[in-house]
């Protein structure tokens, strides 16, 4: 193998587990906040339901 792919092999692979590393706490840092937001809009749907500001219509 020359000298130049071993070099860039080994930079991919070095991008990738950064990429891991890195990747794995932004993740949970936006499924916490994706959460949240479910969370709070079930609330304003069964809160406008029950105060009548929403109309839905369940047959």
């Amino acid at each position: 193998m020359p000298l130049k792919t071993i070099y860039t092999l080994a930079i991919v692979a070095a991008i990738l587990l950064a990429g891991f590393f890195l990747g794995r706490p932004v993740f949970k840092f936006a499924w916490k906040l994706i959460r949240v937001a479910l969370i709070i809009i079930a609330i304003l749907i069964v809160v406008g339901y029950l105060t009548g500001f929403l109309d839905i219509i369940i047959r």
